[in-house]
C-alpha cells in the first residue's frame, strides 16, 4: 500500500480537495490556466503547501509564464523551508531553459542532496553543467541519469551534444541511436 506521511495527514481537507482538483485540471485534462484557481485555493486553505506552490509553477511554465513559475517555484522553495527537492530541480530546469545555467546548476545540486528524482536530477544537472562548458561533469551527471532514468529521452540529446563537444563519435553514435 500507499505510505502516508504525517504532514499529509495534516493538511486540511479543504486545501487537499483543491490540489486534487488543480493536478487533475493540469494533469489530466490539460488546462494549466484553470488549475492555477485550483492552486492559489489551496494555499490560501494552507499557506505553508509548498507542494502547490510547486505545481502551480508547472502551469504557468506550460503556459509559457516564466516569471510568474519561477515566482511560484521560489515560494514552494521557501515555504518548504528550502527542503523541497522537486521544487529545486524543477526551478534548475526553467532556469537552464531560459539559459540561466550559473543559477541552474547550485539548485540541481541541492535537489539531489535532499533526495530527488535521481534521473531527472542528474539531467538538469547535466544541462547546467554542459551550459556552463563543463563538458565533463556534464558528462558524469548525463551518464549517472542514464542509469538511473533511461527512458528520458531528452537525456540522449544531451549526451549527444556533449559527445559533439568531446568529439567522442562513437558514442555520439550510440547517442542517436
Amino acid at each position: 500500500g500507499r505510505v502516508v506521511s504525517a504532514r499529509e495527514l495534516s493538511i486540511p481537507s479543504k486545501a487537499h480537495g483543491a490540489m486534487q482538483k488543480g493536478l487533475e485540471r493540469l494533469y489530466e485534462k490539460n488546462d494549466y490556466k484553470g488549475s492555477l484557481t485550483h492552486f492559489q485555493r489551496a494555499v490560501t486553505e494552507l499557506p505553508a503547501y509548498y507542494e502547490a506552490y510547486h505545481q502551480m509553477g508547472v502551469a504557468h511554465m506550460r503556459l509559457g509564464q516564466v516569471a510568474e513559475a519561477e515566482q511560484s517555484l521560489r515560494k514552494s522553495i521557501e515555504v518548504s523551508e528550502n527542503r523541497y527537492p522537486v521544487a529545486h530541480i524543477q526551478l534548475a530546469a526553467l532556469l537552464s531553459n531560459n539559459q540561466r545555467f550559473a543559477e541552474a546548476e547550485p539548485l540541481a545540486r541541492r535537489g539531489l542532496e535532499l533526495g530527488g528524482d535521481l534521473g531527472y536530477g542528474h539531467f538538469e544537472l547535466a544541462r547546467a553543467l554542459l551550459g556552463l562548458n563543463q563538458v565533463d561533469a556534464a558528462e558524469k551527471s548525463a551518464v549517472e541519469a542514464r542509469t538511473q532514468k533511461p527512458e528520458l529521452a531528452q537525456l540522449h540529446l544531451v549526451l549527444a551534444n556533449i559527445h559533439m563537444r568531446k568529439r567522442n563519435y562513437p558514442a555520439l553514435l550510440l547517442d542517436i541511436d
